[in-house]
């Protein structure tokens, strides 16, 4: 198994609802949900499902961009520690059996592995991520010239260079002059543009242009890891291609991390090394690429991937369509958040949520009757290995 890169335990974001005169709080928005995710260093994780499953907020809390209502975030943290932490976190969001002792407690929330309650730790870990979001019209300063929208988290954060310094931490440069010149100049040849782009603003370029911009600022610190926020929707299919074929090579090169986040399960597919499924701020299916599209087993991950056209006008394949409206993340149903959609619904799920379990080797789903969904909804359903359908 690769080194993990980063863990995150009991990650919960809660959205106010403020009304009235006074702005009191009525409610909250469950965004994001007791969601334990890791992330190896090298791979590409892909995070999908409907909009508003908070996907994008999931990424925002994992780089720290936003704080979270609950939870703890280690970058490239010990195995053997994670192990007890996430055992500490799992009786204190579930309320075991027993009354968590007051060191454990003080462990869950002033260890100082906890990227979100260290600052030393926060200034370490913002100069190793990066983020490339879905709009660069809005996420690209339009009164900065391309140079310098590249230059300036160089400028902030440094580059990576051998050695270490004097904390035993990576050392950093700060590139000045001629040699940050020649350096971003070598960062825009890498994404397909040339010198002349240097000295244009962001209004001046078509949106794939615009695109490789912002991966060019993402990748011109180095990072470990990068948050993708469906970063090829507003791109027409052929440049789409040129945006994922730039962002493998630079994967290779770099070997950085992703997190690609989108509602394209065909992009996925070719990209992802392990796949995770939200709905309504929780995860309901996580596994390799290739084990989730040939044995998909929660009926959510069911409809998304019966929902893919298939390019082949002599192949029938059943099309499972959900019932009823995606329930109000300010008010999510009780029990199992997809029961109110589900043809396998019975009155436990209502009642009682169904945790992460392992169904298969590195394969976990959220769901009571996944077992008996393995067995024989892929045949009922029409559902075919991936490798019998074209995507």
């Amino acid at each position: 198994m690769s080194e993990i890169l980063l863990k995150g335990i009991g990650i919960r974001k809660y959205f106010p609802i403020r009304g009235g005169v006074s702005g009191r709080t009525l409610g909250y928005v469950h965004a994001v949900d007791d969601v334990n995710i890791t992330i190896y260093k090298g791979e590409t994780i892909g995070v999908v499902g409907e909009s508003g499953c908070g996907k994008t907020t999931l990424g925002r809390v994992v780089l720290d961009l936003i704080d979270p209502t609950t939870g703890a975030l280690f970058y490239k943290p010990n195995e053997s520690e994670m192990s007890q932490l996430e055992q500490l976190y799992s009786e204190l969001t579930s309320g075991g059996a027993r009354e968590l002792k007051k060191e454990e407690k003080k462990i869950l929330n002033t260890t100082k592995d906890n990227i979100y309650k260290s600052r030393r730790k926060k200034k370490d870990f913002r100069s190793r991520v990066q983020i490339v979001f879905q709009d660069p019209v809005s996420s690209l300063d339009p009164r900065m010239l391309i140079k310098d929208v590249i230059f300036e988290p160089i400028k902030i954060n440094g580059i990576p260079v051998e050695g270490e310094d004097d904390n035993g931490k990576q050392k950093r440069v700060r590139l000045r002059g001629d040699a940050a010149t020649k350096y971003i100049l070598d960062i825009v040849t890498e994404m397909g543009l040339n010198e002349d782009h240097l000295f244009r603003f962001p209004h001046e370029f078509s949106g794939g242009q615009r695109q490789r911009i912002a991966i060019a600022r993402a990748i011109a610190v180095k990072p470990e890891f990068i948050v993708l926020d469906e970063p090829t929707s507003a791109l027409d299919v052929s440049v789409q291609a040129q945006i994922l074929s730039l962002l493998k090579n630079l994967q290779q090169k770099y070997n950085v991390a992703y997190m690609f986040i989108t509602h394209n399960l065909a992009v996925i597919r070719a990209v992802s090394t392990r796949v995770i499924v939200m709905y309504l701020g929780k995860i309901v299916e996580e596994a390799l690429t290739d084990e989730l599209f040939e044995y998909p087993i929660h009926p959510y991950t069911q409809a998304l991937i019966s929902a893919i056209p298939v390019p082949d006008p002599n192949f029938k394949r059943s099309r499972i369509v959900l019932s009823g409206d995606v329930p109000s993340p300010a008010n999510p149903p009780s029990g199992c958040r997809f029961h109110t959609r589900c043809r396998f619904a019975k009155e436990i799920c209502s009642t009682e949520e169904p945790k992460l379990k392992e169904i298969r080797t590195g394969h976990v789903v959220a769901c009571h009757f996944a077992e008996d969904i393995l067995k024989t909804e892929s045949e009922r359903t029409g559902i075919k290995k991936i490798s019998e359908i074209a995507i």
